[in-house]
């Protein structure tokens, strides 16, 4: 969050620390089973395995009164003293205060697979790899550049924006008065972007890693191509293995076919190489 952090054990409970003038760091007893967190200025929320979302914290504007409509939650984002949520039908929900229209999620927005929040500003991927914003406008926060796609991931900070594009290429929006769109120019074979409330950064491929994803959506497939060799594994939260193709837990040589099960409503993989092929 703003000034305090959380963190999630193996074992799906959360543990938060840091600033705790409203409550921010009492992770309440019920938050069991997480598979993701988020943090805004003053509150904290997780997601449940089961779909749920629970916050504590800061509630002067709302944002830890989870609404009805939010349920088999896929994916959550915590802007400034609002909340973003991704559902299982690719639909999105958001919640808290409203000062710049930050809440009020456009009716086109119904084909979402991620979703990121910055002070007053919200942001969505949606499946054609194109992002839609909506909230606060200064800098152009909530208007993507034209001419984005091939998206596949999107983070925001307080008042800034980035996007990865499928190539490993980077764009950049927003305000820069931290310097935190100056991406060097020549930044290429990106695999993972981040964002703090002022600053940006990125995690580059590795020969050894195949990029990230990120699975979202009860029944959601995809494949993976895995280089040939047996010293690729698969790491995965929850655990995929049971829907993959496996021999001692390495991945078999060729396609790799993914299943997220119904009962994770989203998943994160990764195939690394851990020893020669």
């Amino acid at each position: 969050g703003a000034d305090h952090n959380l963190a999630i054990r193996s074992n799906g409970t959360v543990v938060a620390w840091g600033w705790n003038a409203y409550g921010q760091c009492n992770v309440p007893d019920t938050v069991t089973n997480a598979i993701a967190i988020a943090g805004g200025a003053r509150h904290s929320m997780a997601l449940l395995s089961t779909g749920q979302v629970v916050c504590w914290g800061g509630n002067e504007s709302g944002q830890c009164v989870v609404p009805e409509t939010a349920t088999n939650v896929t994916a959550i984002a915590a802007g400034g003293f609002h909340n973003v949520a991704l559902l299982g039908d690719n639909t999105v929900v958001a919640w808290g205060l409203d000062s710049r229209g930050q809440t009020d999620v456009p009716e086109d927005v119904t084909e979402a697979i991620s979703v990121t929040a910055g002070a007053e500003f919200s942001l969505a991927l949606l499946k054609d790899g194109t992002v839609v914003g909506w909230g606060d406008q200064t800098d152009g926060l909530a208007i993507p550049p034209a001419g984005l796609s091939n998206v596949v991931q999107i983070v925001a900070g307080e008042f800034h924006a980035i996007a990865l594009r499928a190539d490993g290429t980077v764009t950049t929006w927003g305000d820069n008065s931290f310097n935190a769109l100056m991406f060097p120019t020549n930044l290429t074979s990106v695999a993972l972007i981040a964002a703090g409330g002022f600053h940006s950064e990125v995690l580059l491929q590795n020969p050894n890693l195949l990029t990230p994803a990120h699975l979202t959506g009860q029944g959601l497939e995809t494949d993976l191509n895995i280089p040939a060799g047996s010293g690729y594994v698969l790491e995965s939260s929850p655990d995929l293995r049971q829907w993959s193709p496996m021999q001692s837990g390495k991945a078999v040589p060729g396609q790799m076919h993914l299943v997220l099960p119904n009962s994770a409503p989203s998943a994160f993989f990764r195939v690394k190489l851990t020893s020669a092929p």
